[in-house]
């Protein structure tokens, strides 16, 4: 189980969890989520939130 976030090109990301701490890291070109949840993704200097179900 797990859902998998798909980036444009390869980068380098952080995945924080909503209290701030880094649940993930890496470069890629893919993402794979394995835990429900409300998360912060930073990819070249911007933050998105993402929800994964």
């Amino acid at each position: 189980m797990g859902k998998n976030i798909e980036l444009q090109r390869e980068s380098e990301y952080s995945i924080f969890s909503i209290d701030g701490k880094i649940t993930l890291s890496g470069k890629g070109k893919s993402i794979k989520m394995t835990k429900e949840g409300i998360y912060i993704l930073r990819l070249n200097g911007r933050s998105f939130k993402i929800i994964v179900k």
